[in-house]
């Protein structure tokens, strides 16, 4: 079959399932052989069920637990957004066609709504 059409074949497939970093791979003119990766495969096992918030606010302004509580907060900045630009301003998206370029675009509600809402007491976010 030749090493070329296996690299093809087989990268299609870790490409698709996103698991390439799990194996170490050897194809030759006539062969494929594969085998685990342990060490990546255990790395990954001890993420499971954990995620990183990476953030450009130093320590001393927004602390660890500071970064969760916000980060966890825009759920409410979120429904707020919604519900302002369903039920109450009944306003939709607004497609336009640039002439020269022909990219699309949209119409969205400014920050400055989300800010007035925030001083507002009606969302309690740490930073809009």
């Amino acid at each position: 079959m030749g090493a070329e059409k296996i690299g093809v074949r087989v990268g299609k497939i870790i490409n698709r399932y996103q698991v390439a970093k799990h194996f170490h791979l050897l194809i030759t003119d006539n062969t494929f052989s594969y085998e685990r990766n342990s060490d990546k495969i255990e790395a990954e096992a001890k993420l499971d069920g954990m995620y990183v918030i990476r953030t450009s606010v130093s320590e001393s302004v927004l602390d660890d637990s500071k970064t969760v509580k916000t980060y966890k907060s825009l759920s409410q900045l979120e429904q707020a957004f919604r519900c302002y630009t369903t039920i109450d301003l009944n306003v939709r998206p607004i497609y336009h066609r640039a002439s020269s370029s022909g990219a699309s675009a949209r119409v969205f509600m400014p920050v400055g709504l989300l800010r007035g809402m925030a001083y507002a007491g009606e969302i309690s976010v740490a930073a809009i």
